[in-house]
């Protein structure tokens, strides 16, 4: 039975280090695309400012949620910890066994629609480990966004349009939470 417990700094503030990893991974999936695209040097340096402003907003709302002392109390299982570490294990080791798999049996255009997957699939049980309902919307877009890509891929998309659709979804929806959960705790 999940007790009532304060989210506090003492411990690292959970929530504010989520909220950093959401800006890092999202920054991440915005610049994957540029791996596979080719890319006028306008557009380059757009979406390197876009990265950059999309970050730096986030880290700010960060900031200002530190220095405003939010603090919020949440149902948080004391069990949250290993709990949490074993859905990012779970999450870790599907990733690598997609990859491995789709890669090696000619299927790499499904690599990132199958991150996407499972990433927003990790987000279900971290909504309610951590008592945090934005995460089931995040988790589910996530999941949408990797349909998204599954249809792309099956309508015969090449696979850079393919991660683009997953990439800049999850960027958008990664920043969104992050910005969200920065702001109200």
């Amino acid at each position: 039975m999940p007790t009532t417990a304060d989210i506090s700094r003492d411990r690292g503030d959970p929530v504010a280090i989520g909220v950093v990893v959401m800006v890092t991974f999202g920054a991440l999936w915005s610049i994957a695309p540029l791996f596979v695209l080719p890319v006028s040097e306008p557009a380059l340096a757009a979406l390197i400012a876009m990265v950059v402003a999309g970050a730096v907003s986030v880290l700010v709302a960060l900031h200002l949620r530190r220095t405003r002392r939010v603090r919020t109390t949440r149902r948080v299982s004391p069990s949250a910890g290993r709990t949490f570490h074993l859905v990012n294990l779970a999450q870790t080791v599907l990733i690598i066994g997609a990859v491995l798999v789709l890669g090696r049996t000619g299927r790499s255009g499904l690599i990132p629609v199958v991150t996407c997957l499972v990433v927003g699939l990790h987000f279900l049980p971290l909504a309610w480990i951590f008592d945090i309902a934005l995460y089931w919307l995040t988790g589910s877009l996530l999941i949408a966004a990797a349909a998204a890509g599954g249809i792309g891929y099956a309508a015969g998309l090449t696979e850079p349009a393919i991660l683009s659709i997953a990439g800049f979804s999850a960027t958008t929806i990664l920043w969104t939470t992050s910005l969200m959960t920065a702001k109200h705790g």
